[in-house]
């Protein structure tokens, strides 16, 4: 029998909600966005 309360879920531990023009949204709200420097 597994011990339920150790299961855990890919979006529990990855706070993304969404990839917008660039931009990623986490569901905090907080926006991060990345530059490319060559």
């Amino acid at each position: 029998m597994r011990n339920e309360s150790k299961i855990t879920t890919l979006e529990s531990k990855f706070p993304l909600l969404s990839v917008e023009q660039g931009c990623m949204v986490s569901k905090d709200a907080d926006i991060t966005v990345a530059f490319r420097v060559e």
